[in-house]
């Protein structure tokens, strides 16, 4: 799906506004669009899910949640149990409460998700990244034209066909379909500064 456009005319064509630099004199190989289909956003939404499931800031947050509520469960037990009973309801209860927790704030963040990538990956909706040799001119759904140096990006990571990145000084991950994301811009992102 990559191929060449011309410069303003195209930007305008997409609702994009001009970015770094004119995109006429780019080649076929460095210029690619997407067209989002009925089942983006839940490709997207997915991607995101798994993605959260590996952050260590939820497990490091679940575990000393856990560690907290045990330790308050078992001074809080009634005296007329004895220390095994106390220890054993207090491992219960923690265990049920974070799991709790966890389901909690894993359901609520994936629909928060789904609504929002049902939003942007609107079926039809065009994409379109231009990588060069230190940047990304990437243009999304939002129709705002970025432009992305290699440099600027804090982490990358591929979860099925789509590519995770967060920008150094940012604490939002931005999706991106992976058919979009050159082999070669791919390896300049974890090069540069994604891990």
């Amino acid at each position: 799906m990559a191929r060449a456009v011309g410069a303003l005319d195209a930007d305008l064509a997409l609702g994009c506004r001009p970015g770094c630099g004119s995109l006429a004199a780019l080649t076929d190989d460095v210029t690619r669009r997407w067209v989002a289909q009925a089942h983006s956003a839940r490709g997207a939404t997915v991607a995101l899910f798994r993605y959260g499931l590996t952050r260590r800031l939820l497990w490091v947050t679940l575990a000393a949640t856990w560690l907290v509520l045990a330790a308050l469960l078992a001074v809080t037990f009634d005296e007329t149990y004895g220390l095994v009973s106390r220890a054993l309801g207090a491992v219960v209860y923690a265990t049920l409460t974070t799991a709790a927790v966890l389901v909690v704030v894993v359901v609520l963040s994936a629909l928060a998700n789904w609504r929002m990538m049902r939003q942007r990956l609107v079926p039809g909706t065009t994409w379109e990244v231009t990588a060069t040799d230190e940047s990304m001119d990437m243009c999304g759904p939002l129709a705002v034209r970025v432009c992305l140096p290699y440099q600027g990006i804090a982490t990358v990571r591929l979860v099925g066909d789509w590519v995770l990145m967060r920008q150094q000084g940012s604490p939002m991950t931005s999706v991106w379909p992976r058919e979009l994301i050159p082999d070669e811009a791919l390896a300049r992102m974890s090069v540069g500064g994604g891990r």
